[in-house]
């Protein structure tokens, strides 16, 4: 059942069936962005990482469809505080569908829904500083950032010294101990 429709896209509760779509995604080529890539699950695997995703009190997971009905992405809301009225967004597409604006009306469409459907106040989310794309579209959207944090990079096989993102955004990563970190962005959207 779709809970929200936009010109290009409509959101839904997460079904199993989108999980499903999620593994034929096109994959991301550069490493810094392996973590957005869906992996390679079985059947059974993809019906526990749906529960995982979807069976929690304090989390919610959306999918997102273009007018084919095709699951293009999909948004968590997690750390969801009921009575505080605030939760944190990520948010993942496939490959195919970055540099579309899709993430921008995808979030416009949400937090319309989660402000006033929902009546929650706040919205956070983290992003990495590196991901200059995701960070303008956040801004775009009337996110502003509140503070940062750095993070112990998942990939540390990363050859980060020939990546292209590392080599023009050095600022946004730390190198100690011979392992790889990541600055990373808070940002926070209020309802006004």
């Amino acid at each position: 059942m779709c809970l929200i429709k936009g010109d290009r896209i409509k959101i839904r509760k997460l079904e199993i069936e989108d999980v499903f779509n999620m593994s034929k995604w096109e994959n991301y080529k550069n490493p810094l962005f392996f973590d957005y890539n869906f992996p390679e699950l079985n059947r059974e695997d993809m019906e526990r990482w749906f529960k995982v995703k979807t069976g929690k009190r304090n989390k919610e997971c959306y999918g997102i469809l273009n007018h084919n009905n095709n699951t293009m992405g999909y948004l968590t809301i997690k750390d969801i505080k009921r009575f505080r009225k605030h939760a944190t967004l990520g948010i993942v597409f496939s490959a195919r569908y970055v540099n579309m604006n899709y993430g921008t009306e995808a979030i416009n469409l949400f937090l319309d829904y989660y402000f006033n459907k929902l009546n929650m106040k706040v919205m956070y989310l983290n992003v990495a500083k590196f991901n200059k794309r995701a960070i303008r579209c956040y801004e775009k959207c009337g996110f502003v950032k509140v503070d940062e944090y750095v993070e112990k990079f998942d990939n540390q096989n990363i050859d980060i010294h020939n990546n292209n993102i590392y080599i023009s955004n050095k600022g946004d990563f730390i190198i100690e101990n011979n392992l790889l970190y990541i600055k990373y962005n808070v940002m926070r959207k209020i309802k006004y």
